[in-house]
């Protein structure tokens, strides 16, 4: 309201309280940019693959961190049981989950994963892990080297799920 240089009541005339502005701040926001959505579109094998894993991780981690302080309040209220922000959330996503999954069940099609492995909760389960990377302080115990680190373990997660070889040998 102070920003705007508005009153509170014409705040809540358009607003009923500050979860529905959360809302609309977000409501068209997609976490799958074009460039993310290309680096699983094409196969990760060769010597390409462990870029496109870290372009893969990369890219998330950073569109995720663009709009943190929205994204964590609607997970939050998501993960307290607000509908509304339970949608927003999967509409955010589902266009990446939808690829993820699918390029899962084509690797454990292909043998090359295990038949039990759930293609939805392997692919749910990375990307919490590359939003939890995102929201972590790059100070204090998780500095930079810590940030490193944890980038290199998700990249090797997405190549595990995705393809490619990893080369141990490299950092």
């Amino acid at each position: 309201v102070k920003a705007a240089e508005t009153s509170s009541a014409t705040f809540y005339l358009y607003f009923q309280d500050v979860s529905e502005v959360v809302l609309a701040l977000i409501g068209g926001f997609n976490q799958t940019p074009p460039e993310l959505l290309a680096t699983l579109e094409t196969a990760w094998d060769g010597s390409e693959g462990r870029a496109r894993g870290e372009r893969f991780v990369d890219s998330y981690v950073d569109t995720w961190r663009s709009r943190s302080a929205l994204l964590r309040v609607r997970n939050l209220a998501c993960d307290e049981g607000d509908a509304r922000f339970a949608e927003a959330r999967r509409a955010a996503v589902f266009e990446l989950m939808e690829l993820m999954v699918t390029r899962v069940a084509e690797r454990q099609a292909g043998g090359e994963l295990p038949a039990g492995l759930n293609p939805t909760a392997a692919s749910g389960a990375l990307l919490a892990m590359l939003e939890r990377i995102a929201v972590l302080p790059e100070t204090g115990l998780l500095a930079q080297e810590g940030q490193a680190h944890m980038r290199q373990a998700a990249v090797f997660f997405a190549m595990t799920l995705f393809g490619g070889a990893f080369d141990a040998r490299k950092n």
